[in-house]
């Protein structure tokens, strides 16, 4: 076992053993604090996760005329398929606007 993982389970066993001091009312609201911890990174994971999906579909857009499918999907991360709509989807919006012309 390394220094590091001694450290850090010497740590782990003084907070658990710090928690367990606690008052029941403190624990509760410990064990709180702590689900609030745990939604909160998880929140800020799943935002993330979102910005990238985005960001990849705005790159996809912009290269659709410029490239295959297949590369765009490769370097995106997007499957074909949903390269292949936005393809559509781009071209669709350019017949529209000029049929209102």
């Amino acid at each position: 076992m390394t220094n590091r993982k001694k450290t850090n389970s010497l740590t782990d066993s003084k907070e658990e053993l710090d928690v367990l001091k606690l008052s029941e009312d403190e624990r509760i609201a410990y064990n709180n604090y702590q689900d609030d911890l745990h939604y909160q990174a998880s929140m800020l994971e799943s935002s993330y996760g979102l910005g990238k999906r985005q960001k990849a579909i705005e790159i996809a857009k912009n290269l659709i005329d410029v490239l295959d499918i297949e590369v765009i999907a490769k370097k995106t991360g997007l499957s074909i398929p949903e390269v292949e709509e936005l393809a559509n989807r781009g071209s669709q919006n350019l017949m529209n606007k000029q049929a209102h012309s």
